[in-house]
């Protein structure tokens, strides 16, 4: 054994040089001017509408100063009636189905020629077009390594989607040995036939915000498909987007529905070389094409993006 270690008298077992800190105060409670306009990057999977909600929910409550306001506002939660709709039935079903029918009148923006010319050349297909993608993405049968890939995708995703008109759920879909799936999806594909419940889909009126409930137009309009169904096209959606990246004919300028990208990294884009154009002391010239129509009535997108501009 070695020698004691000496005694040292009023000496603390641990100590630092640092200074001491006072506790932590607790944080003061939020008032709605200290939320943020901006999102704060927590909106995946809609969970900004959850936040918006709970704010507004919230400043509803504090805002109730007698008791009677208090109860209006948690029968107004709890009732368990249901509430009469602002829109009938009737005059929703009119506005989805001309939304969602090709129009009984040509409107003026689209070229009668062309359309007439593209029904004409799909009569003559009698067979399938040949495949020019140098994977054979439109042709090859579907393998047991894209079933797996797709439910991959679907469990990263989540599972708790809404259902179709069959009840089936994803989690339904996700109990089917892989092997089956993939016998199912290739008898329909061969054969150009599915169940007949995939061919019906439940339509959803969504009020958009700041909109008149009783106008039809203001209700966004949102189809539920069978989750079945959408496994079979999650798949054919890959296929296409194989085959056109590698054939080349996706333009640099498609933002949209492109993985990674987004619909205003152009507008994004034309920012910066407005910036850029600016702190050089250069002018910019910018052509936009077809805006005429949209761009008036967006006094965001005009104020930020056309009033810099130097024509």
């Amino acid at each position: 054994m070695g020698p004691a270690l000496p005694q040292l008298q009023g000496a603390q077992k641990v100590y630092t040089t640092l200074q001491e800190t006072s506790p932590v105060k607790p944080k003061p409670w939020k008032t709605g001017e200290d939320v943020p306009d901006k999102d704060s990057g927590r909106s995946h999977r809609g969970r900004a509408k959850v936040h918006a909600l709970q704010f507004s929910l919230r400043q509803e409550l504090l805002a109730c100063k007698e008791p009677k306001d208090f109860w209006d506002f948690v029968g107004k939660r709890t009732d368990p009636r249901p509430k009469p709709a602002k829109v009938s039935i009737h005059n929703l079903s009119a506005d989805f189905e001309a939304r969602l029918n090709y129009p009984q009148v040509t409107p003026p923006s689209f070229n009668s020629d062309q359309l007439a010319f593209n029904a004409r050349m799909a009569r003559e297909l009698t067979s399938p077009p040949l495949d020019t993608s140098p994977r054979q993405s439109y042709t090859q049968d579907i393998t047991i390594e894209e079933i797996e890939a797709m439910k991959r995708h679907i469990k990263a995703h989540g599972l708790d989607t809404a259902l179709g008109v069959d009840d089936f759920s994803h989690q339904d879909c996700m109990d089917i040995p892989n092997e089956k799936l993939l016998e199912f999806f290739l008898y329909c594909l061969k054969h150009q036939d599915m169940p007949r419940y995939w061919l019906t889909s439940l339509l959803i009126g969504i009020l958009q915000k700041d909109k008149d409930a009783a106008d039809p137009a203001s209700y966004r309009l949102i189809a539920l498909e069978c989750c079945m169904l959408k496994m079979l096209t999650l798949i054919i959606d890959r296929r296409i987007r194989e085959g056109a990246e590698d054939i080349g004919v996706i333009p640099v300028t498609q933002n949209g529905f492109q993985d990674k990208l987004r619909t205003n990294d152009n507008v994004f884009v034309l920012l910066c070389l407005i910036d850029k154009a600016d702190s050089l002391g250069k002018p910019l010239y910018v052509r936009i094409l077809g805006s005429q129509e949209r761009i008036p009535g967006n006094r965001s997108f005009s104020s930020k993006v056309l009033a810099p501009l130097k024509w």
